[in-house]
């Protein structure tokens, strides 16, 4: 107990480092799709990309494929555009193949929920043009649905497929 004697403060935050440690969840043995979901709510909330980019890489290595409440942390709220150029770098850093395509599909289903299809096709454009992630025929059918059913606009769907086909 001499350690208590020298430096209080300095004794009191390794007790708090060390209380944090063993009040922090441990990683379960059977994770599921909604635990990955909360944790990428959490990273995705709090503005910790490179959290979110781990948990998106981990979930797919354990078998999960992102849901449509993956990014559920994007709200009319705290909408930026940050917070898009933010979620480029992410994806574009997570790994190859399904990891991407997954996450991409995903996060363009979230910003068409959102009525946000000019933001989805920026999100696809710069992910191609740059060629992290080359976009599939069901990576634009939320945006075509969104401009057609929701905003009523055939004219801008018609614009996204003549691009899509360029893609």
């Amino acid at each position: 107990m001499s350690f208590l004697r020298k430096s209080p403060n300095k004794t009191l935050t390794t007790l708090r480092r060390f209380a944090t440690t063993l009040a922090a969840k441990p990683f379960p043995d059977d994770p599921t799709a909604a635990y990955y979901d909360q944790l990428a709510f959490a990273a995705g909330d709090s503005g910790d990309f490179h959290a979110l980019r781990d948990v998106l890489n981990k979930r797919i290595q354990d078998g999960f494929l992102n849901t449509k409440i993956t990014f559920n942390f994007l709200k009319d709220t705290n909408f930026s555009p940050s917070v898009i150029d933010n979620l480029v770098q992410t994806l574009s850093h997570l790994n190859q193949g399904a990891t991407r395509r997954s996450a991409l599909d995903s996060l363009v289903t979230r910003l068409c929920k959102l009525r946000r299809a000019d933001e989805a096709l920026r999100v696809i454009d710069s992910l191609a043009r740059d060629n992290v992630c080359a976009p599939a025929a069901c990576t634009f059918y939320p945006v075509l649905k969104c401009l057609t059913r929701e905003e009523k606009s055939l004219d801008h769907a018609r614009r996204v497929v003549d691009h899509m086909a360029r893609l």
